[in-house]
């Protein structure tokens, strides 16, 4: 069992320390009570679920034929909120940029790569970056129900 919590601890560390998380999970973590030890995994869940219909909807946006820029913003923007609603700070940040790109569309920059693509590509960054976030905190839940799972408690 301690070897099972050192770990959690670990890479629980590493995901503050890799920006991939900041202070609101820690909020969220001290939401946790014995009743439902796992709080703070399900609200993770769920933003997983809704990011992944999110991404996927963001993604038939911006490379359709006519692409729908209020659609594409407005998805960015829940993105963004329920991003900081966990503490995932690597994709806000991503979905920051994409905001700005909505707004921000200079003469100059056009001739040297084109909005669109500069849209697309931020948005294909902002589905890699929630694809590496997903990938690890799937890790760090299935350890988490593991330790709570054999009778550990979590801090």
């Amino acid at each position: 069992m301690e070897q099972m919590l050192k770990k959690y601890n670990g890479m629980k560390a590493a995901l503050f320390h890799e920006g991939f998380l900041d202070e609101t999970f820690k909020i969220l973590e001290g939401m946790r009570d014995d009743k439902n030890p796992e709080f703070p995994f399900e609200m993770l869940s769920i933003f997983l679920m809704n990011a992944t219909t999110m991404l996927h909807d963001l993604r038939r946006a911006v490379t359709s034929r006519t692409e729908d820029v209020s659609r594409a913003d407005a998805l960015v923007h829940d993105i963004k909120g329920i991003c900081l609603s966990i503490g995932a700070m690597r994709i806000k940040n991503v979905a920051e940029t994409f905001r700005l790109l909505q707004t921000y569309r200079p003469d100059l920059l056009y001739f040297l790569w084109p909005w669109e693509y500069r849209c697309i590509a931020t948005a294909h960054q902002l589905m890699d970056e929630y694809s590496l976030f997903k990938q690890r905190i799937d890790s760090l839940m299935k350890l988490s129900e593991e330790i709570v799972s054999a009778g550990g408690k979590l801090t």
